[in-house]
């Protein structure tokens, strides 16, 4: 039963911490620098100046030195802003999660009346606090107080959140100098250096100084190999890269092959074939046209067409045909009385014909095979020796009668 706030020592500290979550923590996150902070202001330069005279130093170490600061620095770099996406992700969730937690103690004090509509801030207690017109239970109090924490906690951990975003721009920003410097004091050694064995040079030939001149053609080759390194290494590079792409694309190559060689073999590779599966799909002839058949026969058929015509041997045909097409040929083959569609032998009709209701060709589970595009109406011909050889590979049998007719079963 709700009662008023200042009869509860557990509700005073309940009040207590709704004000300071309202007017603190605002002003915390308000505070808390932001993931789109500035990083200016960071640690820059530090590095050792130039020698007073490049020429009389051993280049290829003092540029070598810069070298590997260069790319220690802009690794350094690359994992700094590696890490800064990381903190600014993270930097995002606090974000979410505290403006989470705020809502939760907004709802609570909104639902359970705890600020009243006028003068919340007078009158004050003994000690101070303000004494808030409230009427909320204690179940509520405590909830209050919890959110009132996790506000905090969710506050505290954006803070660090930020903190880490700066520290990690300011540690990006700082390396990119230090490379950029390196990168700049490198260029004015060799240019310097440039110029004074260029003055060098000149000095030596005006005074007849053959033994100079050799010196300073010496470390002016050794100048000028320093600053084609560079360049040699950026064509090793690209000259690497390319063999590791023309064998990267050699190897998807062969892998293709390969793969469309396993393809092309498991086509014509025979398998089970099963029970019928009542679907009739149109298997290609790789001479022209198709063979409907059903679907527990369809791979085996694909298989057999594709390797007799590997052998050079012509195959397609007539396979399903439904009930009214079955009649229809019995009234072509046997007569067109009851008894011819119906009862007649099959023997009977010229060419034999199944009885409706009863042929293999109904089913999907026969075809009546043309060589070439002829019919198949005798065995002497190529095809037939082809498929008297290979077709009960494939699941297909012959019904003696009719050379043309091949079945799961041979009827």
């Amino acid at each position: 039963m709700p009662y008023p706030f200042h009869g509860g020592a557990r509700l005073r500290r309940a009040a207590a911490l709704i004000l300071a979550t309202l007017v603190c923590v605002s002003a915390a996150v308000a505070a808390a620098p932001s993931s789109t902070d500035d990083a200016r202001g960071g640690v820059a330069g530090g590095t050792d100046g130039l020698p007073a005279d490049p020429t009389g130093v051993d280049l290829g170490t003092v540029v070598g030195s810069l070298d590997a600061r260069i790319r220690t620095e802009r690794a350094e770099a690359a994992a700094a802003a590696r890490s800064l996406g990381e903190a600014r992700a993270r930097l995002e969730a606090a974000d979410t999660a505290l403006a989470a937690a705020q809502r939760a103690v907004d709802t609570l004090v909104s639902g359970s009346r705890v600020l009243a509509t006028r003068g919340f801030l007078e009158p004050r207690s003994e000690n101070g606090a303000p004494v808030l017109p409230l009427t909320i239970d204690a179940a509520t109090g405590e909830r209050l107080v919890a959110a009132s924490d996790r506000v905090a906690a969710e506050a505290e951990r954006r803070s660090a959140a930020a903190v880490a975003v700066r520290a990690l721009a300011r540690r990006a920003e700082a390396a990119t100098s230090e490379a950029e410097d390196a990168a700049a004091r490198r260029a004015e050694l060799l240019e310097e250096a440039q110029r004074r064995l260029a003055e060098e040079l000149d000095e030596a030939t005006v005074a007849g100084d053959v033994e100079l001149q050799a010196e300073v053609k010496a470390r002016r080759d050794e100048l000028v190999a320093i600053l084609e390194a560079p360049k040699r290494a950026a064509a090793r590079k690209a000259k690497a890269d390319a063999a590791h792409k023309a064998k990267a694309d050699a190897n998807a190559k062969a892998d293709a092959e390969a793969a469309a060689r396993a393809r092309a073999e498991a086509a014509l590779t025979p398998g089970p074939t099963g029970p019928p599966t009542g679907g009739h799909p149109a298997v290609p002839c790789p001479g022209g046209g198709s063979v409907t058949v059903d679907g527990s026969l369809a791979h085996n058929v694909q298989a057999m067409l594709l390797t007799a015509w590997r052998d050079g041997v012509n195959l397609c045909g007539g396979g399903y045909r439904d009930r009214d097409q079955q009649v229809r040929l019995r009234i072509q083959h046997c007569g067109s009385s009851e008894y011819a569609i119906y009862q007649m032998p099959s023997g009977s009709c010229s060419p034999p014909t199944a009885i409706p209701g009863t042929s293999m060709h109904e089913r999907g589970l026969a075809i009546d095979f043309q060589c070439a595009g002829q019919p198949m109406s005798g065995r002497s011909s190529p095809c037939f020796d082809w498929m008297a050889a290979h077709a009960a590979t494939f699941g297909l049998f012959n019904l003696p009668s009719e050379p043309w007719h091949w079945s799961a079963d041979g009827s």
